[in-house]
């Protein structure tokens, strides 16, 4: 199991700065492993591929308008022809705007109906959505500059910075690389400029004031998203370490009731026959009071790693529980009893193997085990009385002298004086 995370608690709520523009800090604060970042990170790939659609629907609309906007503006008495050569810029702005995210669409719809997981080509349309925006910005910021002013009919428009964004922070699909946002900023401080400089823009601090937003903005809009969904992956990571604590027994590392519950609920409705098995260690009552209580939870660590051992290969399919104490119960996926006496007899020699030495008064020297089995069915079965028939079972090897084991009401192995070892047990 990995390692528990933090407790919540730890996790601040407080405004943090480094939030919105580191995304490692981000990651360390949630205390995301690499496993963690790389799924967050898949997952908010796939959220931008989404969101793609909505994005490119939208400046898809706004550069039909622009468009139809250019051509309504265009004079009685002039040329279309002769009006676009007069405004290429702002004719070329509408145009790629309309058929750039056209483009996206008819790449990003598909894709996100079908669920296609994220690709090359995928990421390359995430790189290219941003720079045919830039290149959109820097087209509308030259027929501005000609112009001299943000009147004209195809200029750019704080819309169209905001909108570019939304789709620079939701694009950088890969959060470490924020060179999307940095080069967008960049293009509009340097065409700002430039464009100054041969043609004077009269509201030119408009421009640099919007390009100073966009660039910070982008960077924390970016990140804040990011934040959300490592929050998700933290908070969803912890319910399901908390999910783990509680069907586990914190000592042994069995389930314990709570588990038991839910694999009970987990059984096949039809009718197949299985075996529910309980040992308890015997005379572990003496084992604690002459040895400590400490000395009682190793030997119950011990036995208890010794049965997952013996099973290692199969723990997903052999159901282990302390029920209670120092008792275990054990469901296998057994039907006859010749099968179940084998798998029983080399669970308790596993035990008996560990040599731990044995309370005075036990039945042998070293720790031992008594065992009881039923049969029963998965279907229509009632787990109390189930449980009653294996409880007596474990009775009925216990009264014949402990150290047994009794499928029913038949004890198996009546000579469990073979097993005695020669050399004195060790703790």
């Amino acid at each position: 199991m990995k390692e528990p995370l933090k407790k919540a608690e730890e996790i601040s709520n407080r405004f943090e700065l480094k939030y919105f523009f580191s995304p490692h800090y981000v990651e360390e604060k949630f205390h995301l492993d690499k496993n963690d970042r790389e799924e967050v990170r898949n997952s908010f790939a796939a959220f931008n591929v989404h969101m793609d659609s909505f994005l490119a629907f939208l400046t898809f609309v706004l550069g039909i308008v622009y468009l139809v906007r250019f051509f309504l503006a265009v004079p009685s008495d002039q040329n279309v022809g002769a009006y676009i050569a007069q405004y290429p810029y702002s004719f070329a702005g509408s145009t790629l705007l309309t058929v750039g995210s056209l483009l996206v669409l008819a790449y990003v719809i598909p894709t996100t109906l079908l669920r296609a997981k994220e690709n090359g080509l995928n990421r390359l349309f995430g790189f290219f959505f941003p720079f045919f925006l830039a290149i959109t910005m820097t087209l509308y910021l030259i027929s501005d500059a000609k112009s001299g002013n943000m009147s004209h009919a195809g200029a750019i428009s704080p819309a169209i910075f905001w909108l570019a964004i939304i789709a620079v922070t939701q694009e950088a699909a890969f959060v470490d690389n924020l060179i999307l946002i940095s080069f967008t900023a960049l293009d509009t401080f340097i065409a700002i400029t430039v464009l100054n400089a041969f043609y004077p823009i009269a509201e030119i601090h408009q421009y640099y004031i919007l390009g100073a937003i966009y660039f910070f903005s982008a960077l924390f809009l970016h990140n804040l998203f990011y934040t959300f969904f490592c929050q998700e992956r933290y908070i969803e990571t912890r319910n399901k370490e908390l999910s783990a604590q509680a069907i586990y027994d914190p000592l042994t590392y069995c389930q314990n009731r709570a588990g038991l519950a839910a694999y009970l609920k987990r059984l096949p409705a039809s009718n197949k026959t299985m075996a529910l098995v309980m040992f308890d260690i015997d005379s572990f009552k003496l084992y604690n009071d002459q040895f400590s209580h400490k000395a009682g939870d190793e030997v119950l660590r011990k036995i208890t790693q010794a049965v997952k051992d013996l099973y290692l290969n199969e723990q997903d399919s052999l159901p282990f529980f302390r029920y209670g104490g120092d008792e275990f119960l054990l469901f296998y996926d057994i039907s006859d009893e010749k099968t179940l006496a084998n798998e029983l007899g080399k669970l308790k020699r596993a035990i008996i193997a560990l040599d731990l030495v044995a309370p005075k008064g036990a039945p042998a020297p070293y720790c031992t085990v008594s065992i009881g089995a039923v049969f029963f069915s998965t279907f229509g079965s009632d787990f109390d009385s189930i449980f009653t028939k294996v409880d007596a079972s474990l009775y009925n090897s216990k009264n014949f002298g402990k150290n047994h084991i009794s499928i029913g009401n038949k004890i198996i192995d009546p000579d469990t004086d073979q097993t005695k070892k020669d050399e004195s047990p060790t703790l």
